[in-house]
């Protein structure tokens, strides 16, 4: 049995979810509240002890970290072959896979500045103030509480968008040459960035979206593929969620929020 804790906003569960759509598998879906602060409770604790997203659970295994799970998929199971047969090949894939890893820390300050703190603010503080009294760890508690009460400097959000567009120029010149980003065969490394390209985060979109033809044909492609539909599209954002996506691509973000 395969069971995949997941939460629809993040990129890391969404590349295994698309993993998981290619090799054709059968899965159980555990969704943790990342609003309601789930990762952050004791019976999530007692799985992943560092409070992240995603961890997978296959009959007595369990795995956390989105790449160590994919490689364990990819040495686990049937179907296809989401490895490059050719070494230099495989090589890039795993260059690609460190260098969109290196990229997600950038990634998670604009998640961070533009859905995750606008939804926590949003809440009426007597509310907040219950959710983080719920916690079973009074020291996290007062780490999120401080977390959500400053702000992310505009200058890192401009660094960490300014990350991200260094990669994506990277990704466009790879995709100038070949059609996926290792050469010729379609790769766990083309199922690791897309989350970063088809994202809900706008100042991310913008960075590539009518000015890099290569990133957008590759998305197509991606997009076309049968996995997109049941890993991506058959996860949508709840309702709040939503409403954070909105209120970011107005330009309101968290000052808006605040």
């Amino acid at each position: 049995m395969i069971e995949l804790y997941d939460f629809e906003l993040f990129a890391s569960p969404a590349k295994v979810r698309l993993h998981l759509a290619e090799k054709g598998l059968n899965w159980t879906r555990r969704r943790v509240d990342i609003t309601n602060l789930d990762h952050k409770r004791e019976a999530y604790l007692a799985l992943n002890p560092a409070g992240l997203v995603p961890t997978l659970r296959h009959d007595e295994a369990l795995l956390v970290e989105a790449d160590v799970i994919m490689e364990y998929i990819e040495d686990t199971f049937p179907g296809p072959i989401l490895r490059p047969a050719d070494t230099y090949e495989r090589a890039w894939m795993r260059l690609w896979l460190k260098t969109i890893e290196q990229m997600h820390d950038a990634y998670s300050i604009t998640f961070q500045d533009q859905i995750a703190l606008p939804m926590h603010r949003r809440r009426h503080p007597e509310e907040r103030h219950a959710l983080l009294s719920s916690l079973p760890d009074p020291f996290e508690a007062l780490r999120i509480e401080r977390w959500m009460d400053t702000d992310i400097a505009g200058a890192d959000v401009e660094r960490a968008l300014g990350t991200i567009d260094s990669v994506f120029d990277q990704m466009e010149g790879q995709l100038a040459d070949t059609t996926w980003l290792t050469g010729e065969t379609f790769s766990l490394a083309d199922l690791a960035m897309l989350p970063y390209v088809d994202t809900p985060l706008h100042l991310v979109s913008a960075l590539w979206y009518q000015r890099k033809p290569g990133i957008a044909h590759w998305l197509a492609r991606m997009r076309a593929r049968p996995s997109y539909d049941a890993a991506i599209t058959a996860f949508p954002p709840s309702a709040e969620g939503l409403e954070a996506i909105a209120l970011a691509s107005a330009g309101g973000g968290r000052r808006a929020a605040a």
